[in-house]
C-alpha cells in the first residue's frame, strides 16, 4: 500500500503544477482581454470626438462668409448655422446634436425643417456652441472646446 501511495503522489505533482500553469494562464488571459476592452472603448471615444471637431471645424472653413455664422435655438440645445449661396439661392447648413448624434440639415433658408429631418454625421453625445463678439466657441460632449473667429481659428 505504502508503494501505491507514492505513486500516487508521483503522479499527482505534475497534475498539480499543470493545473496552476494552467489558471494562471487563463488569468493573464482574462486581465488582458479587460484592458483591450478598456482600450478599445477609449480609442472609439477619441475617434468619435475628433471626427466631429474634423468635421465641424471643416464646415466652418468651407463657409465663404463667415461673419454671417449664426447660432440659433435647434429642438433641445444650440445649432451652428453656415449660410451658403448656390445659383443665387441662399441656403443654411445646420450643424447640431440629437438624440445622441451630430446631424448636419441642409435646407434652403426659407424653409425650417425639425431636427429629425437632419442626416446623421457621427455619434456625440453632446455638441453646444455660442456666439459673441466675433468669437464662436463649440463645447463638444469631452469637454473638447473649439474657438474661431469671424475668418481663422483661434489658438485651442
Amino acid at each position: 500500500m505504502e508503494h501505491f501511495s507514492k505513486r500516487g503522489l508521483h503522479g499527482l505533482l505534475p497534475l498539480l503544477v499543470l493545473s496552476l500553469f494552467a489558471l494562471c494562464a487563463v488569468a493573464v488571459l482574462l486581465s488582458g482581454a479587460d484592458a483591450y476592452r478598456s482600450l478599445s472603448q477609449r480609442d472609439d471615444a477619441s475617434y468619435t470626438q475628433r471626427t466631429a471637431a474634423g468635421y465641424i471645424s471643416t464646415k466652418i472653413h468651407q463657409t465663404a462668409q463667415k461673419e454671417l455664422i449664426t447660432v440659433e435655438s435647434f429642438g433641445d440645445g444650440s445649432c451652428l448655422c453656415l449660410p451658403s449661396t448656390y445659383s443665387n439661392e441662399k441656403y443654411i447648413t445646420r450643424l447640431y446634436c440629437f438624440d445622441g448624434k451630430l446631424c448636419e440639415l441642409f435646407t434652403p433658408a426659407d424653409i425650417l425643417l425639425t431636427p429629425q429631418d437632419g442626416e446623421v454625421i457621427v455619434a456625440l453625445d453632446n455638441f453646444s456652441c455660442t456666439q459673441s463678439d466675433g468669437l464662436l466657441t463649440l463645447r463638444l460632449a469631452s469637454g473638447e472646446e473649439l474657438h474661431f473667429s469671424l475668418g481663422e481659428e483661434a489658438a485651442r
